[in-house]
C-alpha cells in the first residue's frame, strides 16, 4: 500500500494524466486530492470528469476541497441562473455549510461581488470549459461533497492548514481553505500528527517534521506534484507551456 498526495491541479487535465500515468496507482493504494481542481488552467471540466471517473475507479480516495472549488460554488450559488442550479445547491443546505469568501464578499459588495472574487482569482478559464453554462448536476454533487479534512494515525490532510491538532472538528472552515497555518501543537499532550497540505506554490515539495507542502505551482505553468508519504518518493510532471493560463 502506498499513501499518496497530489497538490493542486488548478485545470490542468493532460499535467494530471501525465502524472497519473507515472504513479500508476493500485486498489491497495490510497490516494488523498488536495484540492484546487480547477481556475487557471484551461480543461477544469475536463479535470472534474477524470477525478469523478477516478474516484469510481478507486474508492478509496479522498477528495479535499480547495478555496477555488469554494469560490466557485459561492458564485453559482448566487448567479442562481437557471434556477436548477441555486436549487441544487439549496437542496444541500449549502448557505450553512461553511463560512469563506462568501462573508467577505456580501460584505464588500453583494452578491455580485462573489462572482467576481471567483473570475479575478482564475475562474474565467472554468467558465470557458463549461461553455458559460452551469456545471451539470454530477459535478456539483462531486464538488458539495469534498471533504474539508481528513486525518489517519499519523498524517491531517487539509488544502492550506489547520490551527489546533486536536480541536480539528471545532476549526472555523475558513482556515482549512485559506490560511496556511503551520500546526505544530495539540493541547492534550498526544503526539503530534504531520500535516500535508497544498494552496500556496512552493518552488518544490516541502518536507518538514511536522508539515509536508504539495503545491509546486501547476496553474503557473510548473508541476504538479505527487508524494508517497510513506517512503517519501515523488512524483512530478511539468505542466508544458499553453496548458494554463495566467
Amino acid at each position: 500500500m502506498r499513501l499518496l498526495a497530489i497538490g493542486d491541479i488548478h485545470g490542468c487535465l493532460q499535467t494530471l494524466e501525465g502524472l497519473i500515468d507515472q504513479v500508476q496507482p493500485t486498489k491497495k493504494d490510497q490516494v488523498i486530492f488536495l484540492g484546487d481542481y480547477i481556475d487557471q488552467g484551461p480543461s477544469s471540466k475536463g479535470v472534474i470528469d477524470y477525478l469523478i471517473k477516478f474516484g469510481r475507479r478507486f474508492p478509496q480516495t479522498v477528495f479535499l476541497r480547495g478555496n477555488h472549488e469554494q469560490m466557485m460554488l459561492e458564485a453559482w450559488h448566487y448567479r442562481g441562473r437557471p434556477a436548477k442550479v441555486r436549487e441544487t445547491l439549496d437542496s444541500w443546505d449549502w448557505q450553512s455549510l461553511y463560512r469563506t469568501s462568501k462573508e467577505y464578499a456580501v460584505s464588500m459588495g453583494g452578491p455580485k461581488y462573489v462572482e467576481a472574487v471567483w473570475i479575478n482569482n482564475g475562474g474565467f478559464p472554468t467558465l470557458e470549459s463549461y461553455g458559460h453554462r452551469p456545471p451539470p448536476e454530477e459535478h456539483l454533487r462531486f464538488l458539495i461533497n469534498t471533504k474539508l479534512y481528513f486525518e489517519t494515525d499519523k498524517y491531517i490532510f487539509a488544502h492550506a492548514g489547520c490551527d489546533r491538532q486536536d480541536r480539528l472538528a471545532e476549526t472555523d472552515p475558513f482556515t482549512f481553505l485559506w490560511h496556511p497555518y503551520m500546526c505544530r501543537f495539540r493541547g492534550d499532550g498526544a503526539p503530534l500528527k504531520t500535516v500535508v497540505v497544498g494552496h500556496r506554490v512552493e518552488t518544490k515539495p516541502f518536507f518538514a517534521e511536522y508539515w509536508v507542502a504539495l503545491d509546486t505551482g501547476c496553474g503557473c505553468g510548473f508541476y504538479l506534484t505527487c508524494a508517497d508519504l510513506l517512503t517519501g518518493q515523488v512524483f512530478q510532471e511539468k505542466n508544458e507551456i499553453g496548458e494554463t493560463q495566467k
